[in-house]
C-alpha cells in the first residue's frame, strides 16, 4: 500500500461547477443564436406576406364596396325609397373612409400610380354621386340623369383599374412568392446545417467533460469496491485532472491506508469483542420483551371511559383553539364511538340508528374527501319504533365498501323511512356496482354465492345475515323475506329495504 506523506495540493475552487456552467452556456449560445436567427427571419416573411395579403384584401373590399354604392344609388334613383336612400348614405360613407385611408406611395411604380389613380376616381365618383342624390331629392330630372351617368362611367373607369392593379399585384406576388420560397429553403438549409453542426459540437463536449469527470471517479469506486470485499491491498489511485476529484482521490488513498491500519487492530480484538457483542444482543431482547410486556399492560388498561374522556379533552381543546371542523370531527367520531360500544343487549330507536348512520357517513366524507352524498328522507310523523342496535350502520358500511368504494366520485346513500301499516318501511338505497342475483340469493340462503362478483366477498354476504339474524330474533319472525328485501342488479345499485313492525316485537 503507498500512502501519500503531505498534504495534498488545494486545486482552485469549483472546477467542475465551473466545467459544467460553461458547457451550458456554450450550448444556450448556440441554440438561441439558431432561435433568433430563425425568429427573425420568420418575422421579416411574414411580414412581407402580411403586406401582400393586407393588399389583396384592400382592393377587393374597394371594388365590394364601389359595387354596393352604385348598386344602392341606382336603386334609389330608380324608387326614391328612402330606405335606398339610407343605404346609399351608408355604403358611401364606407367608400368615403377606405379611401381617406389609402395612402399611395408617390413614385414611377406602375402600382403606385395605379393607387392614385383609383383613389383620386373614387374621390371623383362618391362628389358626382353626391350631386346625383342632390338632384334627385330636388327633382330635376335632367340633371340626376346626367350626374347618374357621369358616375356610371366613373364607376367602370375605377372598376377597370382596380382589376388592372389586381393583376398587376398578382404578377408582383407570384415574383414575391417565388423569392420568399427560395428564401424559406435557404432557411431551411441553414437551420439544418446549424443543429446539425451544434449537436456535433455538443457531442464532443459532452464525450469530452463526462470522460474527463467520471473516469477518475470509476477508478476511485472499484478501488472502494475492493476494500468492501476486504481486500486492503488496493493501489493508490492517481489523478492528474486538477480539479475536486484529484481531491477526493487523495482523500481516498489515505482513508484506504488508515483503514487497512484498523483492520489489523481490530482483527486482534475480534474474539473478545465476539463474546460481549452476543451477550448485549441477549441484554437487548430481554430488554425488548419487557418493554413489549409492558407496553401491552399499559394498552390493556386503557378502557371506553379513558377513551371518552380524552376525545371529551381533544374536543374541548380544538372548541377552545378555534379549530371548528377538527372539533366536529371529534363529536362525530365521540359519538360513533359511544354508540357503538354501548350495550347491545338494548334495543335502539330508529332516530338513534339514523342518527348513528349520519355521524359514519361524514367520518367516511372526512376520511375520503367527500365522495359520499348521504340523503334522509324521514316521514314526519312515523312511530320511532325499537330495532336492535347497530342495524343500519353495517347495511351502509356494507353499500360504501363493495358498491361505492370503486366509484371516483357521486356516490349517493340514501336512507328514507315511512309508515306502512303496522310497520315502518325503511330503504337503504345506493347507486353502487349492484350485486348480482347469485350474491343475492346466497344471502338469504344463509350461504355465500358459488362465484361472487369482484368486489363480493363472504364479508358483504355474513355482514347482511347478521343483521336479518339479529332483526328475525328481535320480532320473532321466521322467514327473513318478513323483515327484509333485497332489490340489486350489476351496475344498477342496491336497495335493501327493513319492515320494522311497531308492536309486535321480541326483545334480545
Amino acid at each position: 500500500m503507498i500512502h501519500l506523506k503531505g498534504k495534498p495540493k488545494r486545486p482552485p475552487k469549483n472546477r467542475i461547477r465551473k466545467k459544467l456552467l460553461l458547457f451550458f452556456f456554450i450550448t444556450f449560445i448556440i441554440v438561441n443564436a439558431i432561435s433568433l436567427v430563425t425568429y427573425y427571419t420568420t418575422r421579416v416573411l411574414s411580414g412581407e406576406l402580411n403586406d401582400i395579403f393586407n393588399n389583396d384584401t384592400l382592393l377587393t373590399n374597394l371594388g365590394n364596396t364601389l359595387d354596393s354604392v352604385e348598386a344602392d344609388l341606382k336603386a334609389y334613383l330608380t324608387t326614391s325609397s328612402s330606405t335606398d336612400l339610407y343605404n346609399y348614405l351608408n355604403t358611401s360613407n364606407d367608400l368615403r373612409s377606405m379611401v381617406l385611408e389609402l395612402k399611395p406611395r408617390l413614385s414611377d411604380d406602375e402600382s403606385d400610380l395605379l393607387f392614385v389613380d383609383i383613389k383620386n376616381l373614387a374621390t371623383t365618383y362618391l362628389t358626382t354621386t353626391d350631386f346625383a342624390v342632390q338632384e334627385k331629392r330636388g327633382r330635376d330630372i335632367a340633371g340626376y340623369t346626367q350626374q347618374f351617368n357621369e358616375a356610371t362611367q366613373i364607376y367602370d373607369y375605377a372598376n377597370e383599374y382596380i382589376n388592372k392593379l389586381k393583376i398587376y399585384e398578382f404578377k408582383e406576388n407570384n415574383n414575391y412568392y417565388t423569392q420568399i420560397s427560395g428564401r424559406l429553403a435557404s432557411l431551411q438549409v441553414f437551420n439544418i446545417a446549424v443543429i446539425i453542426f451544434a449537436t456535433i459540437i455538443d457531442f464532443f463536449l459532452i464525450i469530452l467533460f463526462s470522460y474527463s469527470i467520471t473516469e477518475p471517479i470509476i477508478r476511485l469506486s472499484q478501488a472502494a469496491s475492493e476494500i468492501a470485499q476486504g481486500n486492503y491491498d488496493v493501489p493508490p489511485v492517481n489523478v492528474s485532472a486538477d480539479d475536486e476529484v484529484q481531491t477526493l482521490a487523495v482523500s481516498f488513498n489515505r482513508m484506504a491506508g488508515s483503514i487497512k491500519r484498523q483492520v489489523i487492530e481490530l482483527q486482534e480484538k475480534t474474539k473478545i469483542e465476539t463474546c460481549l457483542r452476543e451477550q448485549e444482543v441477549q441484554n437487548l431482547q430481554m430488554k425488548s420483551m419487557l418493554n413489549e410486556a409492558e407496553l401491552r399492560s399499559l394498552q390493556a388498561q386503557i378502557d371506553p371511559h379513558f377513551m371518552f374522556n380524552t376525545l371529551n379533552a381533544a374536543l374541548q381543546l380544538a372548541m377552545f383553539e378555534g379549530a371548528d371542523r377538527t372539533q366536529l370531527f371529534l363529536e362525530n367520531f365521540s359519538e360513533l364511538l359511544r354508540y357503538n360500544l354501548g350495550n347491545m343487549s338494548l334495543p335502539a330507536t330508529l332516530t338513534d340508528e339514523i342518527s348513528n348512520v349520519e355521524n359514519y357517513v361524514y367520518l367516511l366524507n372526512e376520511r375520503y374527501g367527500n365522495k359520499i352524498r348521504f340523503a334522509r328522507e324521514v316521514e314526519e310523523g312515523i312511530p320511532d319504533v325499537a330495532m336492535p342496535r347497530m342495524t343500519l350502520q353495517p347495511i351502509v358500511e356494507n353499500s360504501f365498501i363493495h358498491g361505492i368504494n370503486t366509484m371516483e366520485s357521486g356516490g349517493l346513500i340514501r336512507v328514507s323511512a315511512v309508515s306502512q301499516g303496522n310497520a315502518v318501511r325503511v330503504e337503504i338505497t345506493d347507486n353502487g356496482c349492484g350485486m348480482s342475483p347469485e350474491t343475492v340469493e346466497g344471502i338469504f340462503s344463509g350461504c355465500p354465492a358459488a362465484s361472487p362478483d369482484p368486489g363480493d366477498g363472504t364479508s358483504h354476504s355474513i355482514g347482511l345475515k347478521n343483521v336479518i339474524s339479529r332483526l328475525m330474533l328481535f320480532y320473532g319472525l321466521d322467514s327473513a323475506g318478513d323483515v327484509v328485501e333485497i332489490r340489486s342488479g350489476k351496475n344498477t345499485g342496491t336497495t335493501v329495504t327493513l319492515k320494522l313492525p311497531v308492536e309486535k316485537r321480541k326483545r334480545l
